[in-house]
């Protein structure tokens, strides 16, 4: 449960992507204060996780501290930016996915982790690809978190939740449609490269399963 909680803060670092994005892109209002409390809560719960395995009270009340910081965030800002972006889109999709089918889905923070994993693998792509200068700029100060996150999963061995090619890549499509909000997922729309993106992360994220 202590390892979804900190999968669930891992989705900060894509929220607050997309929340950065849509205020480039779609004009959305934005606020520094509170997406950097909510970064600097992550960034503890990230470099303190690897102490979970022992039950550390310090990592536990980062956890704590981190929902809290988020919940405040949410509070003020009006909506939920400050606590989810595309990762938790498609995580709600996936469950979505398993209730249809009459199956228990599986631990939300840990949905939100593997969509977190993935939409980094998107974000990535897109910073070797666009010549838009001004993006790639913005995903260069995320891909330091995106790179610890992957290796904080590999070493504390976080389990998938999903494998299914086609459950994952369904995920996503369907995600798109879900909510009105701006995210990575709706630039790649507008740029007419969702699909071949959305292939392409789906294969590169089993990849790393392997």
């Amino acid at each position: 449960m202590m390892l979804a909680g900190i999968g669930d803060m891992f989705g900060k670092y894509i929220g607050i992507l997309d929340w950065e994005l849509a205020r480039d892109y779609s004009g959305e209002y934005f606020c520094e204060k509170i997406a950097k409390d909510v970064i600097d809560a992550t960034d503890k719960c990230l470099y303190n996780g690897y102490n979970l395995a022992s039950r550390d009270k310090e990592c536990i009340k980062n956890i704590m501290e981190g929902f809290l910081v988020t919940g405040l965030g949410m509070a003020y800002t009006g909506n939920s930016r400050p606590a989810s972006g595309s990762e938790h889109i498609i995580a709600h999709a996936w469950e979505l996915h398993d209730i249809e089918a009459g199956n228990r889905p599986q631990l939300h923070g840990l949905e939100v982790c593997e969509g977190t994993r993935l939409v980094a693998i998107m974000y990535k792509m897109l910073r070797e690809e666009t010549d838009d200068e001004h993006l790639k700029e913005l995903i260069d100060k995320y891909i330091p978190y995106f790179d610890a996150v992957e290796e904080f999963c590999v070493k504390m061995e976080v389990p998938p939740t999903v494998t299914d090619r086609d459950v994952i890549l369904n995920g996503i499509k369907r995600a798109l449609i879900m909510r009105d909000r701006y995210t990575i997922l709706f630039y790649l729309r507008d740029q007419g490269k969702f699909e071949e993106y959305a292939e392409r992360a789906t294969d590169k994220l089993l990849e790393l399963y392997k």
